[in-house]
């Protein structure tokens, strides 16, 4: 797509329309001083067409102008979202290894609790038995360990929810990432193809149009 206010016909029309001005001016100078009055008209439609043409640089001035800015732009805005990316990154890491010390220490201090009251039990069983109250200490140890295998079971229990919930984390954050990375591409597949686009168009008008100096002895 030719950027904004660029019709690339019409500047084309100029070109050979000045071309010919030229052309007309010089078979124009070959003529009589009689023929005086025609060669100023040509004169004349030879300057428009140049003020007309002239009249296009300072609109491709404005497009080499925007377009670096443009691309500026751009670079800052892909190199922010490749900071924001090793930002999320080591932020994800930091509550990784948060999430794992936490975890394994809330899990340490459970199983010592743990050993803590299998300890007292087994205290307390051997006082019942020493006081020769087997049966009842028999049904204690029994209730003691029926609770101590529910606590162990609901230890695992969220054990494994935090696990979930932390790999759901993980999940969450990889899309954002993710997402972070498709808009990278799309912006800097947007950039390379309005590169290209610019250079071709310069390059069509280098090719179109004759250089200024070429034409500014003639006239």
């Amino acid at each position: 797509m030719i950027p904004n206010g660029i019709d690339e016909t019409h500047k084309k029309t100029v070109i050979h329309d000045f071309q010919t001005a030229i052309r007309a001016k010089h078979e124009q100078s070959k003529k009589s001083e009689s023929q005086e009055p025609d060669v100023d008209q040509s004169n004349k439609v030879a300057a428009s067409k140049l003020s007309d043409l002239k009249g296009k640089a300072p609109e491709e001035g404005k497009i080499k102008t925007a377009v670096p800015e443009e691309k500026m732009a751009l670079e800052r805005e892909i190199a922010e979202l490749r900071r924001k990316n090793e930002e999320l990154a080591n932020q994800l890491r930091i509550l990784n290894e948060r999430l794992e010390e936490k975890f394994e220490e809330s899990l340490k201090e459970r199983l010592e609790e743990v050993a803590r009251k299998e300890h007292t039990i087994l205290l307390q069983g051997q006082d019942w038995i020493q006081r020769n109250f087997t049966v009842n200490l028999r049904e204690k140890v029994v209730r003691e360990k029926d609770a101590l295998q529910e606590a162990k079971s609901t230890t695992l229990l969220q054990r494994e929810k935090e696990v979930l919930r932390r790999e759901e984390q993980v999940l969450e954050r990889e899309e954002k990432m993710a997402q972070l990375q498709n808009q990278l591409n799309r912006k800097e597949t947007t950039l390379a193809k309005r590169e290209r686009l610019v250079n071709r168009f310069f390059k069509e008008r280098r090719i179109a149009m004759p250089k200024e100096e070429d034409l500014e002895p003639d006239l």
